[in-house]
């Protein structure tokens, strides 16, 4: 890129030249001198301040005179240029920008297979080396999903009501466990562990949510089902605000005030702390106005701050995104996937699903509740035992070959000192 400002930087530059030049030519034509080699002469002797002119010797003397009109016509001539500089400039603009996008189209599908053939074999290496640690969370989310279906079906089957709010939110939030852990395995198959881990500070939150849901019971659930209309009433406000910019309609005052309404009323019902963004936690754990941290100090969990402090760098632009990367081995930046950093959110991930899958069971347990979880605790076990071996191997591996090449440029270099010719003193 660069080189069509460079051409049009040397047109600009060359235009003093040009406009000159087709005024010499008209004066010589009038003294019936018109010859390109002269006119180039006589303009290179203005442009440089030269004192002397000596004439070819093919020809008779002449007198070439420049006043006041020929001045002006030089300024016309510029400013008629500068005029319409913006035009040409946009139209070049337009012009070139429709070629160079022709022509990325018209090389995209050769590069799109290219791309595609050198993903099939990085997939395959990536799953080689990560194979255990994959499947075992494959197999985790799996049970996971079979889990899901067993309560939705058990919860229908109750006729018990005490307990139905809790139940819904806990199906609800455990749906939402597993697509986010299929996300994070999809992510990790395919050399993303920033963005896995990313994904994983959702889940990460589920559970966290879902814990706190566990041990509230229908109060608690209640009012986490019913704090979705604070969230809709600040998602409406902003919408309103941000729509004619946007060049959106906005929302119907119908509609509106609807939304307003059902706002008002779960004020008045839950109090004005349930406003908040956690408002529906608010005073259950001691806090009138409760933030994440609190959620994970109630559910116990407050020892998971760093990584959840961690994941957020790669959601946000903050520099520590560009430095605090799980993906980075011996802190090589790169712009796509690598097969470093998946034991991170393999393993978060697989003790969040866990959690989930034991979340759903109510006590006390019964043997087949028991033996189930001891099955997925032991498979989450063995699946964080996998990504740690990986993850150690690779790290030895890449010692392996920075030694290897590291040896290669020594003998390399050795080879060309020895070529190098003596020089005598």
């Amino acid at each position: 890129m660069g080189t069509f400002q460079k051409l049009l930087d040397d047109q600009i530059e060359r235009l003093p030249r040009a406009i000159l030049t087709q005024l010499v030519e008209e004066k010589l034509e009038k003294v019936g001198r018109s010859d390109a080699a002269l006119v180039e002469k006589i303009t290179n002797h203005i442009l440089n301040g030269e004192e002397h002119f000596e004439w070819p010797d093919d020809g008779p003397d002449v007198t070439l005179e420049f006043g006041d009109e020929d001045f002006a016509k030089l300024e016309e001539l510029s400013e008629r240029f500068t005029a319409n500089l913006p035009d040409l400039i946009q139209n070049s603009a337009e012009s070139i920008g429709k070629s160079v996008a022709d022509e990325c189209k018209r090389t995209w599908q050769d590069h799109r297979l290219k791309v595609e053939d050198e993903l099939v074999g990085f997939r395959q290496r990536l799953r080689q080396r990560w194979s255990e640690g994959l499947d075992g969370l494959g197999i985790l989310l799996q049970m996971a999903r079979e889990q899901c279906e067993e309560f939705d079906a058990r919860i229908a089957k109750s006729k018990i009501k005490r307990g139905s709010l809790r139940n819904e939110a806990l199906s609800r939030l455990h749906m939402r466990a597993c697509q986010v852990t299929a996300e994070i395995v999809c992510l990790l198959e395919n050399g993303f562990a920033d963005a896995a881990m990313s994904r994983w500070r959702t889940l990460y939150e589920i559970s966290t949510v879902a814990t706190l849901i566990a041990d509230g019971g229908d109060e608690l659930a209640d009012r986490y089902l019913a704090h979705e209309i604070v969230e809709r009433k600040k998602s409406a406000d902003e919408f309103q605000r941000c729509a004619p910019a946007l060049g959106e309609r906005r929302i119907g005052q119908a509609d509106y005030d609807a939304i307003k309404k059902e706002y008002a009323v779960a004020l008045r019902k839950y109090g004005q702390p349930f406003r908040e963004s956690y408002g529906w936690a608010a005073g259950f754990f001691g806090c009138a106005k409760p933030n994440f941290r609190d959620l994970q100090a109630a559910a116990d969990r407050a020892d998971m701050h760093i990584y959840y402090k961690l994941s957020s760098h790669g959601i946000h632009a903050g520099p520590s995104g560009l430095t605090t990367r799980v993906g980075l081995l011996y802190e090589m930046q790169f712009a796509g996937a690598t097969n470093a950093g998946l034991e991170m959110p393999g393993a978060n991930a697989a003790y969040c699903i866990v959690r989930m899958m034991g979340l759903l069971r109510s006590e006390p347990w019964e043997l087949d509740d028991l033996a189930m979880m001891r099955a997925t605790i032991s498979l989450r076990d063995e699946t964080c035992r996998a990504f740690e071996r990986a993850a150690a191997k690779l790290e030895r591996d890449e010692a392996r070959e920075r030694q290897r090449v590291g040896r290669l440029a020594e003998r390399q270099f050795a080879s060309r000192q020895k070529r190098r010719p003596i020089r005598q003193h």
